[in-house]
């Protein structure tokens, strides 16, 4: 028991249960998940006993494993969502479908980039993917409405319709990239460790999504009109089918997808609340408190005094604690 605490402070009132408080070494929300399980298992195995892991470090290892999961699958259907949407804004099931690619490799690569590097993602660095998504898809868009208003309207060919894009939004892309990481490396300054790993995982991202744009992007538009004989207007009417059919398979999935969030959360919700119950159920306030104390008091000769105290603190009913 620590030092100056008392048997009535690890009990409730009724004497009918007690808990155990664990010092433990700094945890991911995983190993702190299987400790407390660990815990409750074997209690339950050996002693017959019924408990629970709680308290804020529990509370917040379920909430945080949570949010983790649901911004991923989040942000994964919202990119499909976004690529629905540019199949009809861009007028082109192909160029929307290839959107999929720069849209989605930045946050990868930098997740990847990460985990090689620090191995830890937290509740702040998990919303970097849903807060890049934004700026990443913005770049792409710029890119290629400019490719195909040089394919459509100035009837260029592929490799030139890249050189228009790169001419009228390449410089725009790099200043607005240059000016983010400017700030977010800013903050990445910060001591407070959520708001430094956040910062710097999404200035990764969003140079990523620059070299992604100015690398990848362009190479997989030659390759997709590689025979340069495609009409960016009438070829839409011979895709129009398939175009149909495989959105209605994108929307399948995405309906698929959201309608398994509630599901995936929900025993982590309902454990959570759980914990937090118990929690409150447990917390009694401040109760009657009996310690009997002895002193003995030695001197160099070894002659020894005693004093016997009792010290008593007594609950006024109705006070509010």
């Amino acid at each position: 028991m620590p030092t100056g605490l008392v048997g009535s402070e690890m009990c409730i009132r009724d004497r009918s249960s007690t808990h155990v408080v664990a010092t433990l070494e700094n945890l991911s929300s995983r190993d702190m998940r299987e400790i407390a399980q660990r815990g409750e298992k074997w209690l339950d195995e050996n002693l017959q006993l019924s408990a629970m892991g709680i308290g804020p470090a529990i509370m917040f290892a379920y909430i945080s494993d949570r949010n983790i999961n649901s911004m991923l699958m989040g942000t994964s259907v919202a990119v499909v969502i976004i690529s629905l949407i540019l199949i009809f804004a861009l007028r082109s099931f192909r160029i929307g479908f290839l959107s999929l690619v720069p849209n989605l490799i930045p946050a990868a690569m930098a997740f990847g980039l990460w985990g090689l590097f620090k191995g830890e993602v937290n509740v702040a660095v998990s919303m970097v993917s849903g807060m890049t998504l934004g700026i990443v898809v913005d770049d792409t868009v710029h890119f290629l409405s400019k490719y195909l208003r040089a394919r459509r309207e100035n009837n260029l060919s592929a490799r030139e319709a890249v050189q228009y894009a790169f001419t009228h939004v390449g410089l725009a892309i790099t200043v607005t990239t240059i000016i983010l990481v400017a700030g977010f490396l800013v903050l990445a300054q910060s001591s407070f460790a959520m708001n430094s790993y956040m910062a710097s995982l999404t200035a990764i991202a969003i140079v990523l999504a620059m070299v992604t744009d100015f690398l990848l992007l362009p190479a997989l538009l030659l390759w997709l009109d590689r025979t340069d004989d495609w009409n960016p207007d009438e070829g839409e009417a011979m895709e129009l089918k398939p175009a149909a059919a495989t959105a209605g398979m994108i929307l399948l999935g995405g309906a698929l997808m959201f309608s398994a969030l509630p599901a995936a959360a929900q025993d982590d919700a309902a454990r959570g609340l759980e914990i937090a119950t118990e929690a409150d159920r447990r917390d009694t306030g401040f109760g009657d408190q009996e310690a009997d104390l002895t002193m003995i008091l030695r001197n160099r000769h070894g002659e020894e005094s005693t004093r016997a105290m009792r010290s008593r603190t007594m609950e006024v009913d109705g006070d509010g604690d």
